[in-house]
């Protein structure tokens, strides 16, 4: 639970890559500005923004700038070759998470500019490679937290956002256990 709600919190201060489909002019809300854009113009603003933009039909999400079933299978294949973590964005999982929501939206809507079951097999490829590609990540957190419970600068680099607090949390928790076997059994 905690997880998702952070993933959530995270959500909104992150940057969605936007496309403009007409003409959207020059917007001013707290903390931000947009525009003006024309048509096929590109942009990147905060998500609850973005939320407004694409309501309104101004704009596309620019699945361009979001990782494809074919990028995360690169993702993986190098996780799977490495003793090491690879560094990942801190909101990877944001900019999947909205690649997926696009991609269902689009075979709930018809919308999709090829095939549905073409698009229909990107999303489930999607999911399937970054549970794949997580998963993997996650053997190799814990195995770091197993070999030294104490938070590591160059570990946390890596992270993204969401595996960054479960690296703390783990560490926390297991060197607390550590702590305890070496006062008790010293």
């Amino acid at each position: 639970m905690l997880y998702r709600v952070l993933h959530t919190a995270a959500e909104a201060c992150w940057r969605v890559p936007l496309v403009a489909l007409a003409s959207v002019p020059h917007i001013e809300v707290p903390g931000t500005s947009l525009g003006p854009l024309s048509p096929g113009e590109a942009t990147e603003v905060l998500k609850p923004l973005a939320e407004i933009l694409l309501r309104s039909g101004l704009v596309r999400i620019d699945t361009r700038k979001l990782p494809t079933s074919v990028e995360l299978s690169k993702l993986l294949w190098i996780e799977d070759r490495s003793e090491r973590l690879q560094k990942l964005d801190e909101d990877f999982l944001q900019r999947v998470r909205t690649y997926v929501t696009s991609l269902e939206k689009m075979v709930s809507e018809g919308s999709a500019p090829v095939n549905p079951l073409l698009v229909m097999q990107e999303l489930q490829q999607v999911k399937t490679r970054t549970l794949d590609l997580m998963r993997r990540r996650l053997c190799k957190i814990l195995r770091q937290v197993l070999l030294n419970p104490t938070p590591s600068q160059e570990i946390l680099e890596k992270l993204t956002l969401e595996e960054r607090i479960l690296y703390l949390k783990l560490c926390d928790i297991v060197g607390s256990w550590v702590k305890f076997l070496e006062e008790t059994f010293r």
